[in-house]
Order: structure tokens, then sequence, then C-alpha cells
């Protein structure tokens, strides 16, 4: 996964190299450093070319939660359990080319509130004010309006954990990439148990004419029964046409089947997201959602169910959804969930919280001491849940202390204005469709999985 290189003894990093990020992470164990070339005389790893975001279009990030997961438990191995790295400072080194750098910043912060188990405050604090870039759709739009940024996954991410949704120690990467592969539908689990996106199936009739019209290909229903089953999906929502196959070709399987189509680029009225909600509360087993390409309008719905029913912000599952199946939610569907959110606080249904990121300095070191231990880190899934239940019923202060534990060797920094652009949403056509953009979508998404494929193939 990781290029590691390394001599035998550890030194200063070569002075000839401008560094424009040198971060402690752990003190005298693990830093992040970002600059033209690697380290000299150190022990150092660099995945600026494993582990990256594969672009349909001009979108970028954030990589996959498989990504995420395989970087943390490379750096768990080289830290904690291989005795020839084990007592030796660690240097995880990426490109300073703005893309790698904001990847890598998202991977290192990532792991900082996965595995050491710190607050999503104090690991945003380290990186704030580094000129990173935020993570933008994969709209065809020349112009984005809506950024999703490094901090919205922390919280994203945090939130996944204390809902049960994600695990470091048990997510399981070769179902993941198996479900993701094109001949398995496209599948990305959201929320384990209980809904799943893919790309939409279509009849082998119509897979001819999409193929000489558009050179893409989905596999047909019967094909995708087999994944459906597997993962224990008893109900299927169909958000496009349903004139692309037979839905009643599930009902031998015992699959509920539901048609609530709405344009595609589009976002769902009210009694599309009422009756999304109504058929995932009454599903008597995991809801798979589709539309064409299964990334806007199903995205879009999936956030909708989230901010509803599981207090999820919508800045926060937008996030988390592309983590899951990347180039979700697209173009104005973004603005779409703020305003969503929005009224649902109008309404009493979305509950403001009180910011959940603040910690104490007790909680932060012993987050660190406890991955520090080896044999903690062999129990770390049954420790980290104990915790985050007792900081989930702490009653947490604004003013607690905080933990400062990076340094900045002759870094180069630039403030970012951190003021966010108002967008009128007044202007914005939520309902209004945007032909043709699931086609295009899965064109160039069957080039990013072929490629991806390839990739681990080496």
């Amino acid at each position: 996964m990781a290029s590691f290189q390394h001599n035998n003894e550890c030194s200063q990093l070569n002075s000839s190299n401008e560094v424009n990020i040198n971060i402690e992470i752990i003190k005298g164990k693990l830093y992040w450093i970002s600059s033209m070339f690697p380290p000299t005389d150190v022990h150092y790893f660099n995945i600026d070319n494993k582990l990256k975001y594969l672009k349909y279009y001009k979108d970028f990030g954030p990589v996959c939660t498989a990504n995420i997961v395989n970087f943390c438990r490379v750096v768990k191995r080289y830290l904690f359990q291989d005795q020839n790295y084990k007592d030796k400072p660690l240097f995880f080194h990426s490109s300073n080319e703005k893309e790698k750098q904001s990847n890598a910043a998202l991977l290192i912060s990532a792991f900082q509130v996965i595995v050491l188990n710190q607050s999503v405050e104090n690991v945003w604090d380290k990186i704030k004010d580094l000129d990173l870039l935020s993570f933008r759709d994969a709209s065809y739009n020349e112009v984005c309006n809506y950024q999703c940024t490094i901090l919205d996954c922390l919280k994203a991410i945090k939130r996944a954990i204390d809902l049960g949704w994600f695990n470091v120690e048990t997510f399981n990467i070769k179902e993941y990439e198996k479900l993701e592969d094109q001949e398995s539908g496209n599948i990305s689990v959201i929320i384990p148990n209980k809904i799943v996106a893919l790309r939409g199936p279509v009849s082998e009739k119509n897979n001819e004419q999409n193929q000489i019209k558009t050179r893409y290909y989905r596999i047909n229903p019967e094909q995708l029964i087999p994944q459906l089953k597997f993962i224990k999906v008893q109900t299927i929502v169909r958000c496009n046409s349903p004139e692309e196959y037979d839905k009643f070709i599930f009902a031998p399987h015992n699959i509920d089947h539901f048609d609530i189509p709405f344009p595609d680029g589009s976002c769902p009225k009210d009694d599309i997201i009422k009756s999304f909600i109504e058929i995932v509360d009454n599903s008597n087993g995991v809801v798979g959602v589709h539309c064409k390409a299964g990334l806007g309008r199903t995205g879009t719905l999936i956030a909708c169910y989230a901010i509803q029913k599981y207090n999820f912000p919508a800045r926060e599952i937008i996030a988390w959804i592309r983590l899951c199946r990347s180039g979700s939610i697209l173009g104005k569907q973004q603005q779409f969930l703020l305003h969503y959110e929005q009224i649902l606080k109008e309404q009493g249904i979305f509950k403001q919280e009180n910011s959940s990121d603040s910690s104490d300095i007790e909680s932060q070191k012993s987050g660190i001491e406890q991955v520090l231990s080896e044999k903690q880190v062999n129990n770390s899934a049954n420790v980290q849940e104990q915790q985050l239940k007792q900081q989930n019923q702490k009653d947490k202060s604004q003013n607690n202390k905080k933990i400062n534990i990076w340094s900045c060797f002759g870094g180069i920094f630039k403030k970012k204005n951190q003021e966010k652009t108002k967008i009128n949403m007044d202007n914005i056509d939520f309902y209004k469709e945007e032909p043709n953009q699931a086609e295009k979508l899965i064109e160039l998404q069957n080039k990013a999985l072929s490629k991806k494929e390839s990739q681990r193939k080496k």
C-alpha cells in the first residue's frame, strides 16, 4: 500500500529540501511532512500515488472510506506492531502539490480522530490555517459554489463512529471493493444494515440501446439480485424512469420495489421525501436506492433521510455520503440539503446541538496513551467504543484547555479566509431537470472504476 523507505539512522531533514508543512502528530513518534522531495535519513512512507481520489470530471475528493481505513491500519502497523520501526520516529511524507497535500491532510487528520481518539476540534486546529483545498462535486458546472471541507469530513467520520456506522477494526475493505465493482452493480453502503446506494440496472434490451447511444454498460436486474441478497436488501427504491426495467423481476426473490421518480439533476419535492422515509421505516431489511448513476438523486434522498431521522447535519452528511460513494450529490443538490436542514430546524424536527468536538486534557491524553500501548491497540475497538459513550455523556465546556501537540519547523503557511460565501437560494430552481447528467457521469464513473481496478491488480 505505502512506499516505505528508511536508513539505519535517523537524522535531521535535508536542509536543501523546502518543507512547506512539518507537523508533529505524536511526540517523538509520528510526523507529517509535506515537501517537494521526500526527507532523507529518516524512516518515511508516501501514499500520494496509492490512496488518491480518481476524478470523474472536475471533481476532487474526498478519498473513500476504504482508503482511510487502509491508511489507518498501515500507520498503526508501522508505529506499534512492526518490530523494525516500532521504536523509531515515523514520517508521513506527501508532495506539496495542492491536491496531494490536501488528500494527505485528510488522511492524517482522520487517523487522529479514528485511531488516536482525538477530538475533531483539536485535530482541525493543527491544520485550519494551512492553504489546503476544499473538495468539489462531480457535476458539469464550470463554477463550484459549494465547498466540502476537510472539517466537514472529520465531523462526518466522528458522527458516523458515534452512530455505529463506521469501525476501523471491522471495516471489510475486500467487500467494499467487490460491491463497488461495475459487475456487482456499483453498490455502496451508506447506513450499515439500513440503506445502500447503487447504480440503476437496466434491461438487456435497453442496455443494448444505451451502449449504442452512450458507450456505457450497466448490469441488468437479474445480474444484480445475487449481490442484493448477499447484503440482505429487501426493498428497492427507483428514482429514475420506470421504463428502464420491469420491477416485477424482483418479486420472486422477496424484494419489494417502489417507484418515486423525479428528474435527473433535480432535488426531491416534499411528497417524494415523505414517501421515501415511509418506505425505509417500513422495510424489514436493507433498502437499496438508485437513480441512473446512483449519485445525484440517490445521494440526495439518502441525505434527507439521515438529516431528519439521525439529526445528521447537511454539511456532514454530504461529506459522509461522498466518503462512502465518490461523486455523490451534485450541483444545486448541495444547497438544497442546506435549505432542507434549515426547514427542519424551523419545524423543530432537526435539533440544534451543542458542539461535541470539545474535549478536556485528560481525554486527549487517554486517546494517545491508548494507542501507544500495544496491548490496548489490539483491543482498541472495545476501548474506543466505551470512551466514545462516556464522552457523549459529559457536559463539555467550550473553555476547556487544549493540547497543542504540533510544531512547525520553518513551514510556509498562508492564512485562508475563513468566511463562507453566502448563496442566495432564492435564485436556485431546485426542481429543474439537468438532462443527460447521469449518462455522462456513468461513462466517466466506468473509466474511474476501471482505472482503480487496474491499480489494485498492480
